[in-house]
């Protein structure tokens, strides 16, 4: 017998290569299409087509059939163009009981998109982890929000919305926070809600209890990009304070800022948002912004004061402080009490740090930011101070929520030159 006929070899075979590959062998015999089509549905990629080929994998009529027949098999889904027929399919099917991961990377344009999607999201009872680059148009962004909160019970890891800012009504946001999968660890939001002229029956509606509201005990990171808007003190807390106060193992909380706007942030704001923080995290959140300072001795010395004297602190009513945001006009002096008082502060609790000026960041001194900060979440910066793979080298970084980082990396060994052990 020819060993390459052998259906076990064959399948060894398939995990060393691309689903194009996969799908040229399925038409080579019987044997070959058996034994390889449930591996080109493990893990489906919906790509657009590429500029010379004629056809999209997925629109091959035999590569449709096999797909419809072993549906059961799809885990993974990432749609990055609707331009295929194969996310249809998908959306006709009866069921993805298996389906755990899904990421549309593509425009909904169309009703027919977003109903499909919709359809996508009411069949997958067990997805765990869900990412939508892009959001639907306005009329469709209610039914989506909606669906999510209800079709998902298992939802981990939710993602909505990386480009713009979307407006959805505060009743339907607050609706969706305190409904959703209570299975979350890490939610990340570009949303905004308003109202432009909120009246006293509006905002009594508005706080009114919430159908099915449950709490989010497993949820870890929440991140929130929503700015402020100065006629609408009343709203944010609305919509968020009872959300918040169910997140009791939340460990970062994160408004996405880079003080480059004149946006306030939604975390600081509003007292209640921090009280309902401070009764979740059991800590009291903290920011200092130090614009501008023409005296660099002074503004060292206001620095080292606020950061070193009240973050870690306890106040009179026993609640421990300490620093969620701290930005900064220029770096501190090398070797400074305040970048001590920084360094201090990350080990603390810190999730945020913005420099603008950083030409005199000293790498050293930087890493130890990164080893000590585990819930340091945004380290942002005007230009790229320089950190040695040395000081990497010597110590981990234990941030574990990192998500936005802006350094250089100096000394990395060259491939073809020697290396010490």
């Amino acid at each position: 017998m020819n060993p390459l006929l052998i259906p076990e070899l064959i399948e060894e075979v398939a995990r060393y290569l691309d689903h194009n590959d996969i799908v040229h062998l399925l038409s080579i015999n019987s044997l070959f299409h058996q034994a390889l089509a449930p591996f080109l549905f493990d893990e489906l990629r919906i790509e657009g087509t590429r500029s010379g080929n004629k056809n999209n994998p997925f629109d091959i009529p035999e590569v449709q059939e096999a797909l419809i027949q072993h549906h059961y098999r799809i885990r993974t889904l990432h749609v990055r163009s609707f331009k295929s027929s194969a996310f249809s399919i998908i959306a006709s099917l009866p069921r993805l009981s298996n389906l755990t991961t899904l990421s549309i990377r593509d425009y909904l344009t169309t009703g027919q998109q977003c109903n499909q999607l919709l359809a996508v999201l009411e069949k997958s009872p067990n997805l765990r982890s869900l990412y939508v680059e892009r959001p639907p148009p306005t009329e469709w962004l209610e039914p989506f929000l909606k669906s999510i909160a209800r079709a998902l019970p298992a939802l981990q890891e939710l993602e909505l919305f990386a480009e713009g800012q979307h407006i959805v009504s505060p009743r339907v946001a607050r609706e969706f926070f305190e409904t959703c999968s209570s299975e979350l660890v890490a939610m990340t939001l570009g949303l905004m809600f308003y109202s432009d002229d909120l009246d006293e029956d509006e905002y009594e509606s508005l706080m009114l209890p919430v159908d099915g509201s449950q709490t989010h005990p497993k949820l870890k990171y929440f991140s929130l990009r929503s700015h402020v808007q100065s006629d609408e003190p009343r709203i944010v807390p609305a919509v968020l304070s009872t959300f918040l106060r169910g997140c009791k193992s939340l460990e970062v909380v994160d408004d996405t800022l880079t003080f480059k706007s004149s946006s306030l942030s939604w975390i600081h704001a509003h007292p209640e948002i921090l009280d309902a923080l401070q009764e979740a995290m059991g800590v009291r959140l903290m920011a200092l912004v130090m614009i501008s300072s023409e005296d660099i001795l002074e503004m060292e010395n206001f620095v080292a004061h606020e950061i070193g004297n009240f973050g870690g602190q306890r106040r009179d009513d026993g609640v421990q402080q300490v620093w969620h945001t701290i930005f900064l006009m220029s770096c501190p002096p090398p070797g400074s009490a305040s970048l001590r008082a920084l360094v201090d502060a990350s080990r603390k609790g810190l999730q945020k740090l913005v420099i603008c000026d950083s030409d005199y960041v000293v790498g050293s001194e930087l890493h130890s930011v990164f080893h000590q900060g585990r819930s340091l979440a945004m380290m942002n910066f005007e230009n790229f101070p320089t950190i040695n793979a040395s000081d990497l080298l010597s110590s981990p970084w234990n941030s574990r929520w990192l998500t936005a980082l802006k350094i250089r990396i100096a000394g990395i060994p060259r491939p073809d030159g020697p290396w010490r052990t």
